[in-house]
């Protein structure tokens, strides 16, 4: 959240917010040892990074592309619309928004 407070105090234009995925035949699904998040897991950090930014920056991007023959884990990153409404549902249930947390 440290970072979300910096980007906040920068007072950026836009930002793309993107979760970590795994795509075959990459050291990252050959080498072992990453567990991606769980998606209420990215669902708590990316509403709580959200609170932190400049009320008028634009979220350009919240979740991720990948095609899902390339797709190793985890699998929730295809369905976008789900993730960005869990988000905003996320939100709502904390009575927060997109700068709560803001500080200049």
């Amino acid at each position: 959240m440290e970072t979300a407070e910096e980007i906040g105090r920068l007072k950026l234009d836009e930002i793309k917010i993107h979760p970590l995925h795994v795509i075959k035949e990459t050291k990252l699904e050959t080498q072992g040892g990453y567990w991606p998040l769980e998606l209420e897991e990215y669902i708590d950090l990316a509403s709580k990074f959200l609170e932190y930014l400049f009320p008028s920056t634009v979220i350009q991007r919240i979740s991720a592309a990948c095609p899902t023959e390339s797709l190793v884990a985890p699998q929730w990153i295809s369905d976008k619309q789900k993730v960005l409404r869990r988000i905003e549902e996320r939100l709502r249930e904390k009575g927060a928004f997109q700068g709560t947390r803001y500080k200049d």
